[in-house]
């Protein structure tokens, strides 16, 4: 987990270093650790400053599981228009 940010520029540091702390796991290896940030947030034992952390670090993993979301949306488009188009398919229906 990154180090509490102390002014708005190490708040970009904290966030780029979640962002490659968390960039090598798949879409499930996202969702797992934000239900375990998610358990740690609710269980009500953090304190102010933990719970803020550790709300950062949920609010990058989303970014990043949305992304990966997005980018297979657009996998999956690109791929069901090449088939309505009769590409990519050996020329199969």
């Amino acid at each position: 987990m990154p180090e509490n940010p102390k002014s708005p520029g190490d708040l970009g540091k904290a966030t780029e270093a979640v962002e490659d702390q968390y960039a090598s796991l798949t879409y499930e290896q996202l969702v797992e650790r934000l239900e375990e940030l998610a358990d740690n947030m609710s269980s009500g034992q953090l304190g102010i400053e933990s719970a803020t952390a550790l709300y950062e670090e949920a609010r990058t993993i989303h970014a990043l599981a949305q992304a990966r979301l997005d980018g297979v949306r657009k996998r999956i488009e690109k791929i069901d228009s090449q088939s309505a188009l009769g590409e990519g398919t050996g020329g199969l229906p």
